[in-house]
């Protein structure tokens, strides 16, 4: 069953030191910073007991994650096309990818998520099931933002309280690495008070409710309620250890609010695929959490979580779309390279690279391997010499990745430039020697590898052309890379890989493009074991 962490383990968010995150993935971690969803209890939070004449804080609850559950899928770009309806309805809701595991919570509720591939929507629904056509049919389907709130002004979800089906939910992982957002709870309806504060039968955050004839008529219970664990309770001193503890540690920072009704005193609600980590959660627990639960009378729009200091920092930024969270934070993205050029001597030159990622970024320059200039996005040469010729490379790096960009050749007209970097024949040279070595290597039966940066993981060359068209194999799939889409650092990937089969060429092959990617302590090696070939390698390189 592919559910929604375990197809997604490169953009998992990572907890990094003290356990915050710099940026954030919205399909895993879904929701505005200013949403009630993520914002933390504050110091002027007013508790108030809970007073419910059909809920008792000594009788427990449950933590749910498999009946009436909210299965959570992630659509990829190449899941199938489905048509997804509303049941009785002529025309489709959506045409969405959907992945043909996908499949509604068997139970009355049939609940089904799917978050599209660009991890910004998800189409949630209720009464959903699976067609024999392969479409799907639902009683409700709505589709919302995962960058918004996640509560709207009218009903626009799946659950009685009006908002998305995902604000709330225990999602993989979170009860091992902490859950920094407030969580949804259900009760009884008879526990709930039909008379709230504004005339209606919810409070915000909610914006609506399911059948309040059955509601009770007293109590400080509400659909959309906000239940906290007060401040001054010591988690650890209850007894409480492990995902329990951090389910304790949520109530205390972020609260829970009522989003729906159940058959039993209280629920909690985790997505199916959490269920190793749920099994770890004794009913003894969950009851222990239910008893220390109080109102938290004063959560207001204008004073969320009771207003004041809160607990915890604000929910950081979303990642950009298709970039990669590494360890909490965003590896370097080049999105500007810099661009050849050809000038006379004495003319200016500026080279520059714009890339993101979390900050500080750090910049090296090298041209035709040699390091120049200095910690800077722009590289400038007020008056070009014959010697300022050559192919300028850039390396992007912070604390969570690298990236070079691609080679910018700058000619100089009036003098001789081989002398700073090898000639485009060269080059075309050397990839040639790659290009019959790689071959080789697929012909006698082995799958050279290289580290993909698109795919961020490492792929298998399974067949390569004249042209230097290579098949590769990445994630089960098969793709076919033009040789010119590799950048400098894909190629000494791939040239590492080779080499650890032995021999001189290989050696040589790896320690060339190691160098052109300005990695001149890691060619040392290849270097040496190149024997014969290294003052073929290293005379490519003379003069700089």
């Amino acid at each position: 069953m592919r559910w929604l962490l375990l197809i997604s383990l490169p953009c998992v968010v990572a907890w990094a030191a003290a356990n915050e995150p710099v940026v954030r993935d919205a399909a895993l971690w879904p929701f505005s910073s200013a949403s009630p969803w993520n914002m933390a209890i504050g110091d002027q939070a007013a508790y108030q007991p809970i007073a419910s004449p059909r809920f008792a804080c000594d009788r427990g609850g449950s933590l749910n994650c498999a009946g009436f559950s909210h299965p959570v899928y992630l659509a990829g770009a190449s899941d199938p096309e489905v048509r997804i309806s509303r049941r009785g309805t002529a025309t489709p809701f959506a045409t969405a990818r959907v992945p043909a595991e996908a499949k509604p919570d068997s139970h009355a509720d049939g609940h089904l998520h799917i978050i599209d591939p660009g991890r910004r929507k998800v189409i949630e629904m209720f009464g959903a099931r699976r067609e024999a056509d392969g479409g799907i049919t639902a009683t409700a389907v709505v589709e919302n933002d995962l960058t918004d709130d996640g509560i709207y002004p009218a009903w626009h979800g799946v659950r009685a309280y009006g908002g998305s089906a995902l604000a709330g939910l225990i999602r993989t992982g979170e009860l091992t690495n902490g859950i920094r957002h407030a969580l949804a709870i259900a009760v009884e309806q008879q526990a709930l008070n039909r008379q709230g504060p504004m005339g209606k039968a919810w409070v915000w955050p909610a914006s609506s409710c399911d059948n309040n004839n059955s509601y009770g008529t007293s109590g400080n219970l509400f659909m959309g309620s906000l239940l906290a664990i007060p401040a001054g309770v010591d988690l650890k001193a209850s007894g409480l250890r492990g995902p329990a503890l951090e389910m304790g540690i949520a109530l205390q920072d972020y609260g829970a609010y009522i989003t729906d009704c159940t058959g039993t005193n209280l629920s909690f609600y985790a997505e199916p695929a959490a269920a190793a980590e749920v099994a770890e959660v004794g009913r003894g627990d969950v009851a222990k959490l239910v008893s220390l639960l109080q109102v938290v009378a004063n959560n207001s729009p204008q004073n969320v979580g009771g207003g004041g200091k809160r607990r915890r920092s604000s929910a950081p930024p979303f990642a950009p779309p298709g970039q990669a969270i590494v360890d909490g934070g965003l590896p370097p993205l080049i999105t500007t390279e810099p661009t050849a050029q050809s000038v006379q001597a004495g003319a200016a030159v500026r080279m520059a690279v714009v890339a993101t990622g979390s900050e500080p970024l750090t910049y090296k320059w090298r041209r035709s391997g040699v390091a120049v200039g200095g910690n800077q996005p722009e590289l400038a040469i007020a008056a070009a010499r014959p010697g300022d010729a050559g192919t300028y490379v850039c390396m992007v790096s912070n604390a969570y990745g690298r990236v070079a960009t691609a080679g910018a050749r700058v000619t100089v007209a009036g003098g001789d430039a081989s002398p700073q970097g090898p000639p485009a024949e060269t080059m075309a040279a050397w990839k040639v020697r790659l290009l019959s070595t790689v071959r080789a290597a697929v012909d006698a039966g082995g799958l050279p590898q290289y580290r993909s940066e698109l795919m961020r993981s490492r792929v298998s060359v399974r067949d390569v052309d004249s042209e230097g068209g290579l098949t590769v194999l990445a994630g089960g799939a098969t793709m076919l890379v033009a040789w010119k889409q590799l950048k400098v650092g894909e190629l000494a990937s791939l040239a590492e890989d080779l080499a650890r089969a032995g021999g001189e060429e290989r050696h040589a092959l790896a320690a060339f493009f190691l160098l052109s990617a300005g990695e001149e302590q890691a060619a040392g090696p290849h270097l040496d074991r190149a024997a014969g070939q290294a003052q073929s390698v290293r005379s490519a390189f003379a003069g700089r």
